[in-house]
C-alpha cells in the first residue's frame, strides 16, 4: 500500500517540477528580463541581462514612451476596439450557437460547419480590406472591429455551442409555455445560463484582440488611430535605428500590464467556465 501511494505522489512531484521549470524558462525569466531592462539606461539596455540596473531611470523611460508612442491614444483605441469586438462576437456568437445547438435539420448542421470553418481557414486579409473599402469602413476602428469579429466568431461559436447543448431543453419549453417568445427565451433563460462560458470566451477574445498587430497595421491609417501593438511597432522601428532598447522593453511592459491585470482578475472565472463547459459537454 505504501509503495502504491508513493508512486503517484512521486509522479505528481516530477510533473510539478517539470512544469515549474518550463514556466521559469518560458515565462518568468523572459518577463523579468523585460521588466528589469525597462528600468535601465540606454547603455545598460544594449546588453540585455537579468541583473538589476546600476542607474535607475524608470520615470524617464516610462515618461518618454508615454509621450513618444502616444500611449494614451493607443490605450483608448485598443479599449474601444477590444470592447466593441467582444460585445459583437459574444452576442452574435451566443445567438448563433443557441440556434445550432437546438436545431436538428441537415441544413443547420451544414451552416454550423460553415460557421466553424474559420477555425481551419485563416482570415483573408486582402479581400477583407477590399470589402471594407467598398462599404466605407477601411481605415476606421469600426472597420477593424468588423474584421476582428468576422475572424474570431468561429472560435466563439465552436466553444459556446457545446455548452448550450448541456442546458436542459425543458427550461426553454417551460418559458414558452409561460408565454415567452423566442427572443424572450434566449435573453431571459439561455443567456444568463451562458455566463460562465461567455466569460471564458470573452477573456480569450480580449487577449487575442488586444495583442493583434497585422490586421490593425493593414486596416488603420495614421498614428491618431493606432492601437497599442501599433504603438509598440513605431517605437521598435525607431529603436532599431537608435538602439533605444530600453524604450522598447518599457513599451512592452505598458502594453502587457492592462492585459495581465485583466487576466488575473478573470482567472478564477476563466477556469470555472472551462471546467463547467467540459462537465456539460
Amino acid at each position: 500500500m505504501n509503495v502504491r501511494r508513493r508512486l503517484p505522489s512521486r509522479g505528481r512531484i516530477a510533473v510539478l517540477a517539470l512544469l515549474t521549470a518550463a514556466a521559469l524558462v518560458l515565462v518568468v525569466i523572459p518577463a523579468w528580463a523585460v521588466v528589469v531592462n525597462s528600468l535601465k539606461t540606454l547603455g545598460e539596455s544594449r546588453h540585455v541581462g537579468l541583473g538589476l540596473p546600476v542607474h535607475w531611470v524608470a520615470a524617464e523611460n516610462y515618461g518618454k514612451v508615454i509621450d513618444k508612442s502616444d500611449f494614451l491614444t493607443g490605450l483608448r483605441n485598443s479599449l474601444f476596439v477590444t470592447v466593441g469586438t467582444v460585445f459583437i462576437v459574444l452576442l452574435l456568437g451566443s445567438m448563433a450557437s443557441w440556434v445550432f445547438a437546438r436545431s436538428t435539420t441537415r441544413w443547420s448542421r451544414i451552416w454550423y460547419l460553415i460557421a466553424v470553418a474559420g477555425l481551419l481557414v485563416p482570415p483573408a486579409i486582402i479581400p477583407s480590406i477590399a470589402l471594407l473599402r467598398a462599404i466605407g469602413l477601411q481605415g476606421t476602428h469600426p472597420g477593424l472591429i468588423v474584421f476582428y469579429a468576422a475572424a474570431i466568431v468561429s472560435v466563439v461559436v465552436f466553444i459556446i455551442t457545446g455548452f448550450v447543448r448541456g442546458i436542459p431543453v425543458e427550461l426553454e419549453d417551460a418559458a414558452r409555455v409561460d408565454g415567452c417568445g423566442e427572443a424572450g427565451v434566449f435573453f431571459r433563460i439561455v443567456l444568463p445560463l451562458l455566463q460562465p462560458i461567455l466569460l471564458t470566451a470573452g477573456t480569450l477574445v480580449t487577449i487575442s484582440v488586444w495583442t493583434e498587430f497585422f490586421g490593425a497595421f493593414l486596416i488603420l491609417n495614421g498614428k491618431a488611430q493606432l492601437t497599442l501593438p501599433l504603438g509598440l511597432y513605431y517605437v521598435s522601428s525607431d529603436a532599431v535605428k537608435q538602439t533605444n532598447w530600453n524604450l522598447v522593453f518599457t513599451h512592452v511592459v505598458l502594453v502587457s500590464a492592462p492585459l495581465l491585470a485583466f487576466y488575473f482578475v478573470m482567472q478564477r472565472r476563466l477556469v470555472h467556465g472551462v471546467l463547467g463547459g467540459s462537465l456539460k459537454g
